[in-house]
């Protein structure tokens, strides 16, 4: 009985020292991906703000864009109306 509990207890030794390796492996593979996909978060999050800095960039010449041809257009309707002023001035001498 001694003798079969003692084979019994070093296969089950040898099986967790196999299995343990194995663990530490696996964990060691693990971490690596884990550490590989940090760094690719990291190049994403940095893109992500470059590219919304480009675009707050870009949203701000577009509203200054919009705001000049807006006073441009009140201009241009400005001079016009200025025109037909004249015109009908000229027309009613």
């Amino acid at each position: 009985m001694l003798k079969t509990f003692a084979k019994i207890s070093a296969v089950a030794l040898a099986l967790g020292a196999v299995t343990g390796c194995a663990t530490k492996g696996q964990l060691q593979e693990v971490q690596n991906r884990v550490s590989g996909l940090e760094s690719r978060v990291s190049k994403v999050e940095s893109a992500h703000n470059d590219i919304m800095k480009d675009l707050r960039s870009a949203h701000d010449h577009a509203a200054r864009a919009e705001e000049k041809a807006e006073k441009a257009l009140e201009c241009c309707e400005a001079q016009s109306e200025k025109l037909d002023r004249m015109f009908q001035k000229r027309m009613l001498k």
